[in-house]
């Protein structure tokens, strides 16, 4: 992933509830938190579609605000 994002937090044992195809759904999950920079959103959202098995993944991004030492870590590890 290091051209896309510096790094990916894992965080197991998600329980997602949801309605699929009229059914209710219950199923475990593993969250992922990936450290990007808004140059690379779009193109890191493209890799989790390629990579992803559901045919609807939820991918959600948002702007924070961070340090710029943390910021220019990340965007010195992104290829």
């Amino acid at each position: 992933i290091g051209q896309y994002a510096a790094c990916v937090n894992i965080i197991p044992s998600a329980i997602s509830v949801y309605e699929w195809e009229g059914k209710l759904e219950k199923s475990q999950e593993c969250l992922l938190l990936f450290k990007t920079t808004m140059t690379k959103t779009e193109e890191l959202k493209q890799w989790i579609l390629a990579q992803n098995p559901y045919s609807i993944p939820a991918i959600l991004s948002s702007t924070i605000e961070t340090s710029s030492d943390f910021y220019t870590y990340v965007s010195s590890k992104i290829l």
